[in-house]
This record gives structure tokens, C-alpha cells and sequence, in this order.
């Protein structure tokens, strides 16, 4: 008998009925969730091959939540089973597969044993060392000294992940943290949802690769009125998910996807105001399909 392979998920190609359905009676779809973002770009900005992306399977999933011994958040659950093995995910930084998540407690743990132990047996305690004072302490009050994250994200080097409080496991969208030092003990909240955050970690590909850039708010308002773009839906009071900076927009009679950042207050100027705007073309997309 064969043994049947899990199938994965494979998203539709921009054009589709499936993504399509999403439309306004104006041909434009605004605020994008990333998976619509990925399901727009990746055939052109993603692989290059034309193709869509796929995710990965439930079982491999699943198989992942079991040796850890926790559930993913439902929000970040649903991006892998849609659109985990994008190319988009890899082309700057990596999304790690659900092979390759771990709970930062248990990566200090494994540094201790196989790194920090032998050095302390040969050369003595190391009083200052964090992995020697957590390691002072019985497992369970680890979180007097660092928290435990589901770490979800690596930085190209490997110097810097992002991961989920395990606290926060049992929220639909919770909050994403980076570590702050090349360590596992330092943490700092980057984005305050899933969406926002993988809308950050795309953009830190997709910024280099615009085929055109608009800065400032006069010239994006202008921008958006020449091509009859509605600016109150692209930055409404309510946002239909938790993202403070980031708006997007699919204006399909133009085949032109836009991602745009808005001021975060932090290097002067108005904030929330928009800052700049990239704009992604699919024609290429669509010519190779």
C-alpha cells in the first residue's frame, strides 16, 4: 500500500475568483491581510517562477505543536497552513519551519549543556554569566530572569529572533517580541499583532525591490487621488486588524499592489501621518502565467 503524502496548501494565483471575490465594486481591496499580500506578490516578487505559494502541512504542524507541548496562535497557525513555504518568507530573513520552532527556554537549556557546563567544569563559575545565574534556579522560575517565547523568526545571521510570550500562546493575534542582544534573555515587543508583524517581516524584502517609491503625505495623497484611491479607506479611524503602521491597498484595474508606512513619530513629524508609499506591479505576474 502507498503511503499517502500530506498535501499542502497552495494559494491562488492574482486574478483568481477566489481572491477576486474580495474586490470592492470599485476594483480595489484595501488593508490586505498578509496572506492576500502573498498570494499577490509571491508569483513575481517571491520564487520567480511564476508559481504561488503553498503552506505547510497540518500534520507537520500539528507535529511540531506536540513536541513543544503548545498550541500556535490560531493567527499565526493559519499563515503557515496557507502560505508557509513562500518564497517571500525567505528572501531577506527566515520564518522557521514548524520542524524548527522551539521554545527559548529549552534553546538555554541546550546552551547550557553543551556549551556553558563544559567551560564552567574547566575554567570554574562565571558568577556574571546569565546562563549561569538562570541556571542556579530550578526550571520553573526561569521567568524571574527571562521570559519563554515560542521563537517563530530568525534574522539572516542568526543573531536576533523574534518570538511569541508563552503567555500569550492562547491569544488569537498576540503581540511579537525580538530579542534585543545576541542572546535569548532579552525581549522587546516589535509588533503588537501577528498581522502587523508579518507585514513587517515582508516588508523587509519588498522595500528593496518597489518598482516605484512615493515619499511624504502630499505626494502620496496625490498619488491617490490621480489614480482614484479612496484615502479614508486606505487610512480608516478603525483598522480591521491590530497594525499601528502599515496600509495596504490592491487597485486590480491597475494590476498595482501598494504598501504603505505611515510616520511612527520616532525621527520627527506628524504621527500616524503617511510616509511612504511603495507600489508593486503584477503584470509581469500575469504575463507569465
Amino acid at each position: 500500500m502507498t503511503e499517502k503524502k500530506p498535501a499542502s496548501t497552495t494559494l491562488p494565483e492574482p486574478g483568481s475568483e477566489q481572491l477576486s471575490k474580495n474586490l470592492s465594486s470599485d476594483g480595489v481591496q484595501y488593508q490586505l491581510e498578509p496572506e492576500t499580500l502573498v498570494r499577490l506578490l509571491e508569483p513575481i516578487y517571491g520564487n520567480r517562477d511564476g508559481k504561488g505559494a503553498s503552506g505547510f502541512p497540518e500534520e507537520e504542524i500539528r507535529t511540531a505543536e506536540e513536541r513543544l507541548g503548545v498550541r500556535i496562535p490560531e493567527r499565526y497557525r493559519r499563515y503557515l497552513l496557507e502560505c508557509g513555504k513562500a518564497g517571500l518568507n525567505e528572501k531577506m530573513h527566515y520564518i522557521l519551519p514548524p520542524e524548527e520552532l522551539s521554545l527559548s527556554h529549552d534553546v538555554i537549556a541546550e546552551s547550557i549543556r553543551d556549551e556553558w557546563e563544559p567551560e564552567w567544569e574547566e575554567y570554574g563559575p562565571d558568577p556574571e554569566n546569565p546562563y549561569y545565574q538562570i541556571n542556579q534556579l530550578p526550571r520553573e522560575r526561569w521567568g524571574e530572569i527571562t521570559g519563554n517565547y515560542l521563537m517563530i523568526w530568525v534574522e539572516n545571521q542568526g543573531c536576533f529572533y523574534a518570538g511569541i510570550r508563552a503567555e500569550d500562546l492562547d491569544r488569537e493575534s498576540p503581540p511579537v517580541s525580538l530579542t534585543t542582544d545576541d542572546d535569548y534573555f532579552e525581549w522587546a515587543v516589535v509588533s503588537n499583532s501577528i498581522e502587523s508583524f508579518l507585514l513587517f517581516m515582508l516588508m523587509e524584502f519588498l522595500a528593496y525591490v518597489p518598482q516605484s517609491e512615493i515619499e511624504g503625505k502630499d505626494a502620496i495623497n496625490a498619488y491617490l487621488a490621480e489614480h482614484g484611491l479612496d484615502a479614508g479607506r486606505l487610512f480608516p479611524s478603525k483598522m480591521p486588524y491590530d497594525c499601528l503602521y502599515t496600509r495596504t491597498f490592491w487597485n486590480n484595474a491597475e494590476k498595482m499592489v501598494g504598501v504603505c508606512l505611515l510616520n511612527n513619530g520616532e525621527d520627527g513629524g506628524e504621527k500616524g501621518a503617511p510616509s511612504k508609499l511603495y507600489l508593486f506591479p503584477l503584470e509581469r505576474a500575469q504575463k507569465k502565467r
